[in-house]
């Protein structure tokens, strides 16, 4: 089973997901980048044994519902390859969680590091498309808010880890 931890942000971007929901009508796109709620990424998608799933999940809910509230910025949208998504401005609050998790899932349950997880960019994604230039011209993003308030995290999971296989198992209000 593949686990993934993230940020939730869905509630403070409902502009930002009516555009995305107009722009993939539009060009008739199921894309799964748009499966789940708007979210930041705290760890990569890391692959757990079915049997310890239920107990990753605890440790993780155990940490994360112990944070206090804090603020995020957004950057910047970027494209990068075939992803658009939103950059968030580094974050001493993010880059601890971040680690705290690397650190956790491998204590105690032995799952490495990914390389992806070593240069870590917080990002939120708004399309996987494969022409993004395209999308450009379409596409009508509302002014991104100045900051946004972390206040509730996602653990999400799926059997395959493939794009569009994951669903959010719970959500964590702090």
């Amino acid at each position: 089973m593949y686990l993934w931890i993230a940020v939730d942000l869905e509630d403070q971007l409902q502009e930002l997901r009516q555009e995305l929901d107009r722009v993939e009508r539009l060009i008739c796109s199921n894309d799964p980048a748009l499966t789940l709620p708007l979210h930041t990424s705290l760890k990569i998608s890391f692959e757990v044994d079915d049997k310890c799933a239920n107990e990753v999940r605890s440790s993780v809910r155990q940490y994360l519902s112990a944070l206090q509230s804090f603020q995020i910025a957004p950057e910047r949208v970027e494209s990068t390859g075939k992803l658009t998504w939103i950059r968030m401005k580094e974050s001493c609050e993010l880059s601890q969680i971040h680690g705290a998790l690397d650190l956790i899932i491998e204590r105690q349950f032995g799952v490495s590091q990914h390389v992806f997880d070593r240069e870590f960019i917080f990002h939120t994604t708004l399309f996987a498309a494969t022409e993004p230039h395209k999308l450009e011209k379409i596409l009508n993003l509302p002014k991104l808010p100045e900051l946004l308030t972390v206040r509730s995290f996602i653990i999400g999971s799926s059997r395959s880890g493939e794009a569009g296989t994951y669903s959010v198992d719970e959500t964590i209000t702090i």
